[in-house]
C-alpha cells in the first residue's frame, strides 16, 4: 500500500470521529434542552401549588382566630353569667338557711333589755307593744321588788288572746306568740296587786322565732 492509499483511509476514520462527537453532542444538547424545560414546568407547578396553598392556610387561620376570638368572648361572657348564677344561688341559699333557721326556731332578738317600770301599789303598767313577723314565744323574765308581781300578754290574731302568770320577786315565762303583722300587736303588761305599797320591776323579753 503506497502513502497516497493510506492518506484517504486516515481521513475516512477522522471524518467518523468527528461525525460520532456531533451526533453525541447534538444528544446531549438535546436531552438537556428537553431536561432543563421540564424543570421549569415543574418548578413553576410547584411554585404556583405553594402559592394557592398558602392562600388557603391564610384563609383558614383567619377564620379560626376570627372564631378563636369569638369563642374566647362567648367563654367570658358565660362565666360572667356563671358567677351571676352563683351569687344568685348563693343569696338564695342564705334565704332558705334563714328560712330554715325561722321554721326551726332558732332565730331570736332581744326586744327589752332590763327595763326598770317603778309603780304604785295595784298598778299596771305597759311595757312593750310589738309586731312579730313570725310565729314563736316571747321569753320574758323579770325581777321585782314584790312577790305580788305579775306579767300579762295579750294581742288579737282572729280571736283575742290574753295570758297573765304571777312570777313574784324573781321568775321567768314562756309565752307563745303568733304573727300578728296586719292583725295588729303584741302588749306586754307588768303589773302588781299590792293593796298599800308599790314596786319596781327589771324585765327583759326575747323574741325566740
Amino acid at each position: 500500500m503506497t502513502v497516497g492509499e493510506r492518506k484517504p483511509r486516515g481521513y475516512q476514520a477522522g471524518l467518523v470521529v468527528c461525525v460520532v462527537i456531533i451526533v453525541v453532542l447534538g444528544l446531549w444538547g438535546y436531552y438537556y434542552v428537553a431536561n432543563h424545560h421540564h424543570t421549569d414546568e415543574d418548578w413553576g407547578a410547584e411554585h404556583w401549588w405553594h402559592i394557592t396553598l398558602d392562600a388557603e392556610l391564610g384563609k383558614y387561620k383567619s377564620w379560626l382566630n376570627g372564631n378563636i376570638t369569638s369563642y374566647k368572648r362567648q367563654i367570658i361572657d358565660l362565666k360572667k353569667l356563671i358567677n351571676a348564677m352563683d351569687s344568685q344561688i348563693h343569696n338564695q341559699q342564705a334565704k332558705i338557711d334563714e328560712l330554715n333557721k325561722i321554721v326551726g326556731l332558732q332565730k331570736s332578738q332581744v326586744v327589752v333589755s332590763e327595763k326598770t317600770v317603778t309603780q304604785g301599789a295595784g298598778e299596771e303598767t305597759l311595757v312593750i307593744k310589738y309586731s312579730p313577723y313570725y310565729a314563736g314565744y316571747f321569753n320574758i323574765s323579770m325581777t321585782s321588788t314584790t312577790s305580788n308581781a305579775y306579767i300579762k300578754v295579750s294581742y288579737w290574731y282572729g280571736q283575742y288572746f290574753n295570758f297573765e302568770t304571777t312570777l313574784g320577786t324573781s321568775g321567768r315565762v314562756i309565752v307563745p306568740i303568733l304573727p300578728t303583722d296586719g292583725w295588729g300587736e303584741v302588749y306586754v303588761y307588768v303589773g302588781n296587786t299590792n293593796d298599800e305599797w308599790g314596786a319596781s320591776h327589771t324585765i327583759s323579753i326575747i323574741y325566740q322565732y
